[in-house]
């Protein structure tokens, strides 16, 4: 049963933590010294603060249509060159033969072009003569609509976006949205 006086705790009390002494002056600058080092280091790699993906608004308003559609061309074509969006199948039936496509010639990467089709509906890069899209099963010449109705072109970086989405996906601004301000003034106000 339950035995004790009832009194408070009738067991020996242990200190818990251990025993805290002031550490020597030395090891506290080496240890501020390892930490600043250590922040740098993170400040380095990493910016202060939270920032938004994908750039700053603020450069919309000064950008006309003209210069945001040329910054988001560029910036297709470097996701394109760095993001390998290009057909990803590569030799798959032996192991011994590591060669890539940079190794193949530019008239035999133009003729394995050729022998694709694009599917109309999920825009799938299918063989020559698969007669229906193997992703979604869409026949070969079958169009699900007009091009117009599938996307809608953004009026601030001119990007063809889907129309399953309400904000671009290049530059976040609503499908709706009138565009920019017909007298916008250029990036270079000191010039």
């Amino acid at each position: 049963g339950i035995t004790g006086t009832g009194q408070g705790f009738d067991l020996p009390g242990r200190k818990l933590g251990g025993y805290s002494h002031q550490p020597p002056l030395s090891s506290l600058r080496q240890k501020a010294l390892t930490a600043a080092q250590n922040r740098a280091k993170l400040e380095a790699l990493l910016p202060h603060g939270p920032k938004r993906i994908g750039g700053d608004s603020s450069i919309k308003s000064m950008l006309s249509p003209i210069q945001a559609a040329a910054m988001a061309a560029e910036r297709r074509l470097h996701d394109d060159l760095w993001c390998g969006s290009k057909s990803g199948h590569e030799n798959e039936g032996s192991f011994g033969n590591t060669s890539s496509v940079n190794d193949v010639g530019p008239d035999l990467i133009s003729q394995k072009d050729e022998m694709l089709w694009q599917c109309n509906a999920c825009t799938l890069l299918n063989r020559r003569l698969a007669l229906a899209c193997e992703a979604c099963g869409t026949q070969k010449g079958e169009d699900n609509g007009s091009k117009k109705t599938k996307v809608w072109s953004c009026k601030f970086c001119t990007l063809n976006n889907g129309i399953e989405i309400e904000r671009c996906t290049a530059c976040g601004e609503w499908r709706y949205s009138y565009g920019p301000p017909v007298s916008t003034t250029g990036p270079y106000h000191g010039t």
